[in-house]
């Protein structure tokens, strides 16, 4: 098979097949950037080829893949005929998440519009882990997921009072899909549904096509429905999928009375150093352990020192409901490193050692917009 650069350039060489220095008889409108179009019989540029109109009438651009294919054969058959079948895939650069910092939440409910006034089709939202300026267990509820925004508060689990000083955290949202990063990190995004019954039964999720890897996962109730606080565990994560399980505070009657949403996020990082070059954003898919004791991950010095940083449990080693809160984001003055805790709610008794976790997230250094590949289409020729 035969390619020309494709999607960067237009090949000069088919200007000018028979290597003349002129362009060949048919083309027209051959922009080489120098603010006149040239044709047919006029001398090659020799700067780059910005686009063209060949002699068939087709428009060839920066943005135009070029692939030409040749048979050769030494055999016919009058009595036979033979088809040829080419499919080419080939999937656009698009706008598939969003990223930011939200400060200074509390209790009440409040509305968040996504970075930049981002519009997604079918988004996904995840605010997690939840800084601890209060020490009361606590995390992020969200009631509502649209294409503009999200409606969420800081909850604390029944037992206390409610009122909660007023926290930060990442906004990681996503449109729901399987999508490829340009370094070939891959990610797939989804919502599974949550039958109303009783808590704490593990439910199954299966990815669309495996990873290559056990990948990071970061899992997010989408709803509000119950009174009851709630959050989501995760389990048992391989290259196919994981298992998560509903929570409520551990002296409720582990029962959940209305049906719920959770989001999921699941990604594995091409490089092994999780570092991905985000078309402007710099962001790396990590790991730690942490349990009542703290967690810590140093980052990669190209994160900077204030990083955006979203992250969950990717374990339920220890039984008992419990979240994941950032203590600290400190810096050397080359690289931040993090410091997680797993917390423990004191409904029904005041112990809160905890089994260590598996802490799986991403990290990005600044917010702003996330592109990637999306839906594959293609070309038919037969």
């Amino acid at each position: 098979m035969q390619h020309s650069d494709g999607w960067m350039l237009v090949d000069p060489t088919r200007l000018d097949a028979n290597g003349d220095g002129v362009i060949d008889a048919g083309w027209l409108n051959v922009d080489d950037g120098s603010g006149t179009l040239l044709a047919a019989g006029d001398a090659m540029p020799t700067g780059p080829i910005l686009s063209a109109v060949t002699p068939n009438g087709m428009t060839l651009t920066q943005d135009f893949f070029d692939t030409a294919i040749y048979l050769k054969g030494d055999r016919s058959d009058s009595a036979k005929y033979y088809d040829m079948y080419m499919e080419i895939e080939y999937a656009a650069i698009e706008t598939i998440g969003a990223v930011q910092q939200v400060t200074g939440v509390k209790e009440n409910v409040q509305t968040v519009s996504y970075q930049d006034g981002q519009v997604f089709n079918k988004a996904v939202a995840f605010a997690t882990p939840l800084t601890r300026n209060g020490s009361e267990p606590a995390s992020v509820t969200i009631s509502s997921v649209t294409s503009t925004g999200v409606e969420l508060r800081v909850e604390e689990p029944d037992f206390y009072d409610g009122s909660h000083a007023r926290e930060d955290f990442g906004l990681m949202t996503f449109e729901e899909g399987s999508w490829s990063l340009a370094d070939g990190s891959k990610i797939e995004v989804g919502t599974t549904f949550i039958p109303a019954g009783v808590t704490e039964r593990f439910f199954t999720v299966n990815f669309e096509q495996a990873f290559e890897e056990a990948p990071i996962v970061v899992v997010q109730l989408q709803t509000d429905n119950d009174p009851d606080w709630a959050i989501a565990r995760v389990r048992n994560v391989t290259k196919t999928g994981f298992q998560f399980a509903l929570q409520e505070q551990e002296a409720n009657d582990h029962f959940h009375s209305a049906d719920e949403i959770l989001g999921w996020f699941a990604i594995d990082a091409a490089d092994a150093d999780g570092v991905i070059d985000w078309d402007g954003l710099v962001a790396q898919a990590f790991r730690t352990t942490a349990n009542q004791l703290p967690g810590t991950q140093t980052f990669d010095a190209a994160l900077g020192l204030d990083p955006l940083i979203s992250a969950a449990m990717n374990t339920t080693n220890g039984l008992e409901p419990a979240v994941l809160r950032l203590t600290s984001l400190v810096d050397d003055g080359t690289a931040a490193t993090a410091s997680f805790i797993v917390q423990e709610e004191k409904s029904f008794d005041t112990e809160v050692r905890h089994s260590l976790e598996t802490i799986g997230g991403i990290a990005f250094d600044q917010a702003g917009l996330l592109t990637g590949f999306g839906a594959v289409d293609s070309f038919i020729f037969t």
